[in-house]
């Protein structure tokens, strides 16, 4: 598999092999028939523990496994800076807890605590190709 790839493997209720491909968060290949209504459910938030005041934000999470740069997110529920609530921007991760966002926070209140990043994983549109 390429980097960035995973598959997954299932059976249909007629006992068909159905595969399932996701490339770079944007294109699902499936194999075998479609028959039955299906969803993506989106992964939950990440609960922020920081963020600085600078001219690119940086925020303080649990762990930053769940992101890859140049996700957009969205942010929501901060307490303090709550002017970044409601901001989107493109991730760029530094390390395992740290990321920042394009958004000059240096004139924003302190943070205080509190907030989401959501929106983890949508970095467009979605190409689902049956084959």
């Amino acid at each position: 598999m390429l980097n960035g790839e995973f598959r997954i493997g299932a059976t249909t209720a007629e006992g068909a092999a159905v595969n399932v491909t996701r490339l770079y968060n944007r294109t699902m290949r499936v194999t075998g028939p479609i028959k039955a209504k299906w969803s993506i459910t989106a992964p939950t938030g990440l609960a922020i523990t920081g963020i600085s005041q600078a001219a690119a934000a940086v925020f303080t999470v649990a762990s930053t496994a769940s992101l890859t740069s140049g996700d957009v997110v969205t942010i929501s529920g901060v307490v303090g800076m709550t002017q970044m609530n409601g901001l989107s921007g493109a991730v760029t991760v530094i390390n395992g807890t740290t990321f920042s966002l394009p958004i000059n926070s240096t004139g924003f209140t302190a943070y205080s605590s509190g907030g989401i990043v959501s929106g983890i994983g949508n970095t467009g549109g979605l190409d689902v190709q049956a084959s």
